[in-house]
């Protein structure tokens, strides 16, 4: 049984322990830049993204997919959903906190949020628009990363992939929120389907 290239990569990369040194180096990094004031200025949620923004993506606590011992976060957080038909959601930093963001409606108090910066999603051939969807100002998608959108192409699937996993790097060494309350158990009717 032979393991793909970017499994063994990344397998390689966790026995090296380089990873966690890269996870903490950036850490340090990112808190530098936050001692300034976390957000400079504020935009209107339809104005075009601007590289130098950050965008906040919210991981729902009840699945596991943060591990804030080891440092992880799984590829799954970026993977799309049925309902992400239109593309990926982010929130902008610059129009919304990362507590407005961890607490919608339906589930409050039950989501991590992570940061990560506009530029990092561009570099990565992603577009970013800005589609507001209240109540919560800031709403942006990712249409590359919409339900399905390899269509069934392995390539795209792979490069999809890719993607996912240096999304989940960059996500874990900046949580910005982690949930108050401990999740209830997962179930299957809280569970999201995975993209093949």
């Amino acid at each position: 049984m032979s393991t793909s290239p970017r499994s063994s990569f990344r397998a390689a990369w966790n026995r090296s322990g380089l990873s966690r040194y890269f996870c903490l180096i950036r850490r340090a990094l990112t808190r530098i830049r936050r001692l300034g004031s976390s957000r400079p200025f504020l935009r209107s949620d339809s104005d075009p993204i601007l590289e130098s923004e950050y965008l906040f993506r919210r991981i729902p606590a009840w699945l596991d997919w943060v591990n804030l011992e080891a440092g992880t976060v799984s590829p799954q957080a970026f993977a799309a959903t049925p309902k992400d038909t239109d593309g990926l959601s982010f929130y902008r930093q610059c129009c919304v906190d990362p507590k407005t963001v961890a607490h919608p409606e339906h589930k409050p108090g039950q989501y991590y949020v992570a940061r990560i910066s506009a530029e990092g999603l561009i570099s990565l051939g992603l577009s970013l628009v800005p589609r507001p969807m209240p109540p919560i100002p800031g709403h942006t998608i990712v249409p590359e990363l919409r339900w399905k959108a390899h269509g069934g192409d392995s390539e795209i699937r792979n490069r999809l992939g890719e993607i996912r996993d240096t999304l989940s790097i960059w996500a874990a060494v900046d949580i910005v929120f982690t949930p108050t309350e401990t999740p209830p158990a997962s179930d299957a009717s809280t569970s999201y389907p995975q993209q093949t």
